[in-house]
């Protein structure tokens, strides 16, 4: 995905078609609240544009560029009144939940930062390992990130941010019962 996204940013490419993102809203939530769909196939593409999303987070704020690191977060969080059990958007599998949590609260760790955003996380019940298969992506996309930041500064990471959240597409198929895909 990385070549993908570096593509787009140089202009070599125009968009970049993600793949069918299939998912289930899940049933009972009344009128008004926020939806909630599991995803049936596509989670791990889903995972990964977050990992991006923390990682430049962490890269803007760590520079002070406030402003765009809440752009960034924006994403993970639903400041909405709800009765989901977490005010995170993204619900991690069970065994990956505990390293994605400690990527937010490191995310987080910059005070001026979680200032700026006046947000606390209310996080489902933590579980699973602190390092992992999540912990280790989410390292190397932010070497990878950091790469890009020494080589072009905080434009080039601007125009990484901007290419992934307007030219990486998913084509999405809501399935109304999760167990027959007809």
């Amino acid at each position: 995905m990385h070549e993908d996204l570096l593509a787009i940013t140089d202009g070599l490419d125009r968009v970049n078609f993600m793949g069918a993102l299939i998912l289930y809203r899940k049933p009972g939530i009344r009128a008004g609240a926020t939806c909630v769909f599991e995803i049936v196939d596509g989670q791990q593409r889903i995972t990964t544009i977050l990992l991006y999303l923390l990682g430049l987070t962490k890269i803007f704020s760590d520079h002070g560029e406030y402003e765009i690191a809440a752009r960034c977060f924006e994403f993970m969080i639903s400041r909405a009144r709800t009765d989901n059990k977490s005010n995170i958007t993204f619900y991690p599998c069970n065994k990956d939940r505990n390293q994605f949590y400690n990527i937010i609260e490191k995310v987080l760790s910059n005070k001026k930062f979680k200032e700026k955003i006046d947000f606390t996380p209310k996080y489902l019940h933590r579980t699973g390992p602190d390092t992992g298969t999540l912990k280790s992506q989410y390292l190397r996309i932010s070497r990878l990130l950091n790469k890009e930041y020494d080589q072009g500064g905080l434009e080039r990471i601007e125009s990484l941010f901007e290419a992934l959240v307007t030219k990486f597409k998913f084509v999405q198929i809501n399935l109304t019962d999760p167990t027959n895909a007809n």
